[in-house]
């Protein structure tokens, strides 16, 4: 699996976000993965896409941050490059499962 492209974790101007967004290519496929922690958790998530033949992106799979990982890094100064981790490394979990 080959990392395209990664932003690292950046701070956004609402609700005090904290996105990061990742291109990896895995099997001759591009695949993007979509992290926005806020501090509503609603608004928060953590997407997973595949690029299809219309050059389309296709959500594989959404999960939410807080809910699901217990990661809120909204406001914080002081957060790790390293806080999505879990969530990366189980979106490249499934993308090797799905062997597409």
């Amino acid at each position: 699996m080959k990392v395209i492209d990664n932003s690292g974790i950046k701070k956004v101007h609402s609700n005090g976000g904290r996105i990061q967004n990742i291109l990896l290519e895995h099997n001759e496929n591009t695949f993007k993965i979509d992290i926005n922690s806020e501090s509503y958790e609603k608004q928060s998530y953590a997407k997973l896409y595949v690029l299809n033949s219309d050059k389309k992106w296709t959500l594989l799979k959404a999960i939410n941050p807080l809910r699901d990982y217990n990661i809120d890094i909204s406001y914080r100064e002081n957060f790790s490059q390293d806080s999505f981790k879990s969530i990366i490394q189980d979106f490249k979990s499934l993308i090797k499962k799905l062997n597409i």
